[in-house]
C-alpha cells in the first residue's frame, strides 16, 4: 500500500521562532515531531511572500520560471506540472484546505473536497483545526492533504485561553503555542508508520517586539482596530478606491515615522531596527535572513529518527524529496530542486546556492530585488538593473545582516553577480498568462489577506 502525506504549510512561520519555541518548550508536539524525524535547520525560500514561494515550492523551479510574474501576479503557467499532478498520476486521492488566492494562481489541484478554498485566511486555531479531526479518518487511500494556515499571518488572533504571558512573550510566541496545541490534536489520529509528515512554511515575517537593554518596545499591530479597518474598507465604494489608497498610503508612513521618533535615542542594531519599523506595505524590499528562512521537517513514513541537518536547502527542493521518498519518478534534472534523500541518508552534498526573489506590492510599485544565498554569503540586488540596491552580507561574522559589505568587496559582488546570472540565463522557454481578468481576482483576493 502507499503512504499517506500529511503536508503543512504555516504561513510566517520563521525559522529562528521554530527552533527558539522548540527549545524553550521541550515537551511541545512540534519538538516532539523533530525527535521523530529530520529537521533542517537552513532552510531557504525562494521568495519572501506567499504566492511566489509557493509556485516555486510546488514546480520545483524558481518563481521567475513558472509565469506567475510580470508587472503583475498571474496565474501559473499551465505548461508547468505541479508535483500535485504527479501524485494524481499516482492515483493519489488529493484533499486540501488553502487560501483562496493560491487556488485563483492556479497552484493547486482540484481536491476531493469541495470546501478546500472557500476562506481567504484559513487557520488551526480558528477552525480548520476542527475540520481537520473531523475528516482525516474519512480519506480514501493512499491519500495527500494539504493544509496551508495562515495563524501566524497578520492580523494574529490569538485564542482567548493562550492570550497571556505564559505562552509567550508577544502576539507571534503565543500565537506558535496555540499551533501546537492544535497540531498535537491531529498528530495524534495520523499512523506514521504509513504516513509522511512534511512541515514548513512560504516565508518568514518582521516581528515588531523586543526587549533592548530590559526596556519592552511593542509595536504590534492591534488586532482589534486591523480587523475594523478591514471591515471598513470593503464597504468603501470602488470608486472611491484611489482616494482610499492614497489615505492608506499616508498614514502608514505616518505610522513609520512615528516608530522612528519613538526609538531614534534608543541604541539598535540594524536588525532590530527594521524588525520594529517594517510594514508590509514598504516600497523598499530586502531579502533578509528573517523573510526567506523557515523550518523544514520530514517525519514518519521513509524517515529516520532525529536528525538535524544543517547544511543549506532550498524549499524548492521539498517535492523532489516528497517524491522521492515516495518512490515517484519524474525526471530531476527538468527542475531547479534537488532531493534531499542523500543528506537524509548521512550522504554528503555539494552545497546547492539558493536564488530568491522579492514579491511585488500590488497598487504601487515597490522597488524589488533577486538574490543568491549560500551558508556563507548572502547576495541581492535591483530586480532589474544589477548595479542598483546591491547587498552583500558576510553571514559567518554578520549573521543578522547589520553590515552591507558591497562596496569594499565589488569581487565578491562580480562573482555573486556571474552565479546570478548563470541562474537568470537559463533556458526559459515559458510564456506569461498575463489575464487581467485573473490578475485582478487575485490581486483582491490578496487585500483581503493584508496585502497592498
Amino acid at each position: 500500500m502507499k503512504p499517506n502525506v500529511f503536508f503543512l504549510i504555516i504561513d510566517a512561520f520563521r525559522n529562528d521562532e521554530f527552533r527558539k519555541f522548540c527549545r524553550l518548550h521541550p515537551t511541545s508536539n512540534l519538538n516532539k515531531l523533530v525527535s521523530k524525524g529530520n529537521y533542517f535547520s537552513q532552510t531557504v525560500s525562494s521568495a519572501d511572500a506567499t504566492l511566489l514561494s509557493l509556485a516555486s515550492m510546488f514546480t520545483g523551479l524558481y518563481p521567475f520560471k513558472t509565469g506567475i510574474k510580470s508587472e503583475k501576479l498571474n496565474k501559473l503557467n499551465s505548461n508547468v506540472n505541479t508535483f500535485f499532478d504527479f501524485l494524481k498520476l499516482e492515483n493519489y486521492n488529493c484533499y486540501g484546505y488553502n487560501p483562496t488566492v493560491v487556488n485563483l494562481a492556479n497552484l493547486l489541484p482540484t481536491f476531493e473536497n469541495d470546501d478546500s478554498a472557500i476562506e481567504s485566511s484559513p487557520a488551526l486555531t480558528r477552525g480548520l483545526g476542527e475540520k481537520l479531526l473531523q475528516n482525516l479518518d474519512k480519506l480514501k487511500e493512499p491519500w495527500l492533504i494539504f493544509v496551508h494556515s495562515t495563524d501566524l499571518h497578520d492580523p494574529i488572533i490569538i485564542p482567548k485561553e493562550f492570550d497571556q504571558n505564559d505562552f509567550g512573550s508577544n502576539q507571534y510566541e503565543r500565537q506558535i503555542s496555540a499551533i501546537d496545541n492544535q497540531l498535537g490534536k491531529i498528530l495524534k489520529k495520523i499512523d506514521f508508520a504509513k504516513t509522511l509528515v512534511v512541515i514548513t512554511a512560504d516565508h518568514g515575517t518582521y516581528l515588531k517586539q523586543m526587549n533592548v537593554d530590559n526596556k519592552n518596545i511593542n509595536f504590534e499591530d492591534n488586532i482589534k482596530t486591523e480587523i475594523l479597518q478591514k471591515e471598513i474598507s470593503k464597504k468603501i465604494p470602488a470608486f472611491l478606491g484611489p482616494l482610499k489608497d492614497k489615505i492608506f498610503f499616508s498614514t502608514v508612513e505616518r505610522r513609520r515615522k512615528s516608530k522612528l521618533k519613538k526609538i531614534e535615542n534608543i541604541p539598535l542594531e540594524p536588525y532590530q531596527r527594521r524588525n520594529l519599523t517594517s510594514e508590509k506595505f514598504n516600497t523598499e524590499h530586502y531579502l533578509f535572513d528573517e523573510l526567506v528562512m523557515v523550518p523544514l521537517l520530514f517525519a514518519g513514513y521513509g524517515c529516520s529518527q532525529k536528525k538535524i541537518i544543517s547544511n543549506q536547502i532550498r524549499t524548492v527542493d521539498i517535492f523532489p524529496t516528497l517524491l522521492k521518498i515516495l518512490g515517484i519518478k519524474f525526471d530531476e534534472n527538468s527542475r531547479d530542486g534537488r532531493s534531499l534523500v542523500p543528506l537524509m541518508s548521512g550522504k554528503n552534498r555539494d552545497e546547492l546556492e539558493a536564488c530568491m526573489e522579492s514579491n511585488p506590492l500590488i497598487q504601487i510599485k515597490s522597488n524589488d530585488v533577486i538574490g543568491i544565498r549560500t551558508s556563507n554569503y548572502k547576495y541581492f540586488r535591483d530586480v532589474n538593473e544589477s548595479t542598483k540596491r546591491v547587498n552583500l552580507y558576510d553571514l559567518v561574522n554578520d549573521p543578522f545582516e547589520n553590515i552591507n559589505i558591497a562596496e569594499r568587496n565589488p569581487e565578491v559582488v562580480k562573482e555573486f553577480e556571474m552565479r546570478l546570472q548563470i541562474i537568470l540565463n537559463q533556458d526559459v522557454n515559458l510564456s506569461i498568462n498575463e489575464d487581467d481578468e485573473s490578475s485582478e481576482a487575485i490581486s483582491n483576493e490578496l487585500k483581503k489577506m493584508g496585502y497592498t
